[in-house]
């Protein structure tokens, strides 16, 4: 299932992101749903329950919790909002 969002990006981050999508022969969306499927630990997931007899849950559960811990530590990403949970919710998702 697809869903259409609107985001606001920085014209710099935008363009960049077109660049990197027309060299790699892809649309703009195959790109931003790639990186968020990097980003949010879920190419890992998918490997990891295409090799394993895992759940989703069971799948899931160890990359959120590294990919969390990952980001707590880089300063690349943006702390945490205030309020905001520091133990990650495992997402699920029907079907597959």
């Amino acid at each position: 299932m697809t869903t259409r969002v609107t985001v606001a990006l920085d014209d710099d981050v935008l363009r960049a992101a077109r660049i990197a999508a027309a060299r790699a022969g892809v649309r703009d969306s195959e790109l931003v749903e790639t990186a968020l499927r990097s980003y949010l630990g879920l190419d890992v997931v998918t490997e990891i329950r295409a090799t394993n007899d895992l759940d989703e849950e069971a799948a899931a559960a160890p990359v959120y919790e590294e990919s969390h811990a990952a980001r707590r530590t880089s300063s690349r990403w943006p702390a945490q909002p205030a309020g905001a949970s520091s133990s990650p919710e495992t997402p699920t998702c029907s079907g597959s």
